[in-house]
C-alpha cells in the first residue's frame, strides 16, 4: 500500500492511498469508470455515435464485468486510489494483446479518476505505481491507446513519459463519424533492487 498527501490546490487536502483492488471494489470501480467516461469522453464524441461508446450511462451494468476482471488477477491487475475508504480512481494493467508484444509489453487498459478528484495527484500516482508494477512483472515497456481528440489525456500521458509511436487504429466508424486512437509507449522503470 502506498500513500500520498496532496496539498497542491488551495483548499485541497486529500490523502490518497494506492492499493491492489479486490472483488469487493467492483461497484466502486464501475462508479468511477462510468463517471470518468461520461466526463472525459462525452464532450469529444459526436451525439449520433455517443451511445455506441459511452453506454451504459448507469453503473449497475458495468459491475459484473468488473467482478469478472477482478476475479482473474493473473490476466490483469487493477490498482485503486482511495481517499479515506472511498475509491476515487483505478488503473488496470495487462499484457499487451497480439503476437507482436510477445509478453514483454504491458498495456494500461484503463486509467480513470472520478471527476470530483481530478487534478489532485491520484491519476499520476496510479500511473507511477502501475509502471513500477509493470517492471516488477517483467514488462520492459508499457503501451496504451488514447483518443486522438482527447488532448487532456494525451498531455497527461506525455507528462508521464509516454510518447506517441505513430500507430493508429479506428475505435469506431459509424454514421459518418470516425474515432481514431493513437498508441503511446514508454519503457518501464527498473524493478526495485535491480539498479
Amino acid at each position: 500500500m502506498w500513500r500520498i498527501v496532496c496539498a497542491r490546490n488551495a483548499g485541497c487536502r486529500m490523502s490518497v492511498t494506492i492499493r491492489s483492488a479486490d472483488v469487493a471494489d467492483a461497484e466502486a470501480i464501475a462508479t468511477v469508470h462510468t463517471a470518468g467516461l461520461q466526463a472525459s469522453y462525452r464532450p469529444l464524441i459526436p451525439d449520433r455515435i455517443a451511445h455506441l461508446v459511452l453506454d451504459p450511462p448507469e453503473v449497475a451494468p458495468r459491475v459484473p464485468g468488473w467482478r469478472r476482471c477482478l476475479e482473474r488477477p493473473r490476466v490483469s491487475t487493477t490498482l485503486v486510489a482511495c481517499d479515506g475508504s472511498a475509491v476515487v480512481g483505478f488503473c488496470t494493467l495487462r499484457s499487451a494483446p497480439g503476437v507482436r508484444a510477445a509478453g514483454a509489453t504491458g498495456e494500461i487498459w484503463a486509467l480513470f479518476v472520478h471527476p470530483s478528484h481530478w487534478r489532485r495527484g491520484a491519476g499520476r500516482l496510479l500511473c507511477e505505481r502501475s509502471l513500477a508494477d509493470a517492471g516488477a512483472r517483467g514488462f520492459t515497456g508499457v503501451e496504451l491507446w488514447e483518443l486522438e481528440s482527447n488532448e487532456t489525456a494525451r498531455q497527461f500521458f506525455h507528462s508521464m513519459g509516454f510518447r506517441a509511436d505513430g500507430e493508429t487504429r479506428i475505435l469506431l466508424e459509424r454514421a459518418g463519424c470516425s474515432l481514431r486512437e493513437l498508441r503511446y509507449r514508454r519503457t518501464t522503470p527498473p524493478a526495485a533492487g535491480s539498479r
